[in-house]
């Protein structure tokens, strides 16, 4: 019964450490969370906004030349404002398009970070319920099978008990039966002396009479 206490002892503290372990892990990841959501986000899409603000403020409108008033022979030296803007268009777009992949390929990156963490909290999440169901019903089952040991052993306990009260119940008979024995068997003996001793005095009168 010690054994099976210590065990059943043993079981509950291990199920106590794996719900404790389950709500560390639960906070961990809460805290997580809460710290990519209210810190890390913000800050990239502050980052973001204030990229496209300097992006817009950078584009200069220029100012549309006339090649007509030009000398002949410098309007073949003077690029067209369609070849301006194409080139400054080209330029913007490129520089934008790495600004923009240089912003936002640590969002991705971070994005897929988050969402894997989230799947592995899940994983971790269901394995840990997974656990403590399996740890609950051993701790049931183990624990019926002990109330079932304790139910024969107060079963093996009561007969034992009863057989020692009804083998003392039999020795107080036994021991009442011999007294019983003993004085009935005194009594015809005490009667016989009195009547040997009665018979004596008779004769000895009888003689002195004589």
């Amino acid at each position: 019964m010690q054994k099976q206490a210590t065990l059943l002892q043993r079981l509950q503290d291990q199920l106590t450490m794996t719900k404790i372990q389950n709500e560390v892990l639960e906070t961990g990841f809460d805290r997580l969370s809460q710290l990519v959501n209210d810190t890390i986000r913000p800050k990239l899409e502050t980052l973001l906004a204030d990229h496209d603000n300097a992006s817009s403020m950078s584009d200069v409108e220029e100012i549309p030349r006339d090649l007509s008033v030009l000398p002949a022979h410098l309007r073949e030296l003077t690029p067209s404002p369609n070849h301006f803007d194409l080139e400054h268009n080209q330029h913007n777009a490129s520089g934008f398009n790495s600004a923009h992949h240089t912003f936002h390929n640590p969002q991705i990156h971070l994005d897929h970070r988050l969402s894997t963490l989230e799947n592995h909290f899940g994983t971790v999440q269901a394995q840990l319920s997974d656990l403590d169901a399996r740890s609950s019903l051993a701790l049931m089952n183990e624990t019926l099978r002990i109330r079932e040991e304790l139910a024969q052993i107060n079963g093996a306990m009561y007969s034992t008990r009863a057989q020692v009260q009804w083998l003392l119940n039999r020795e107080r008979l036994v021991g009442q039966r011999e007294a019983m024995r003993g004085r009935v068997g005194a009594a015809p003996v005490t009667a016989n002396s009195s009547a040997v001793e009665s018979g004596g005095t008779g004769e000895v009168g009888g003689s002195d009479w004589i």
